[in-house]
């Protein structure tokens, strides 16, 4: 997680995982905080932020590989980092 990260980012981490505890717990279906690009990816790491977050269920997780479709990846994360000078 970087070290810059606001309060707010942090808060806003924290109810992407609350979020997928409440989902697993109220459904038959186990629940991820999944990295759209992936912290270790072949071309390409993504960070631990809120923009790079989502919940999504277990399997589709597990159904990543690490990977991620460059032409889905939300438009939201690549301009949040440019917002940041990243």
């Amino acid at each position: 997680m970087p070290l810059w990260l606001t309060e707010e980012d942090h808060r806003q981490i924290a109810k992407l995982y609350a979020e997928a505890k409440r989902l697993t717990e109220t459904t038959e279906t186990i629940y991820n905080v999944d990295h759209e690009v992936p912290l270790q990816g072949k071309s390409v790491s993504g960070l631990h932020v809120p923009e790079n977050l989502r919940v999504i269920t277990h399997f589709e997780n597990a159904s990543k590989h690490n990977k991620f479709d460059e032409e889905v990846i939300s438009q939201k994360y690549f301009d949040w980092l440019k917002s940041r000078g990243l």
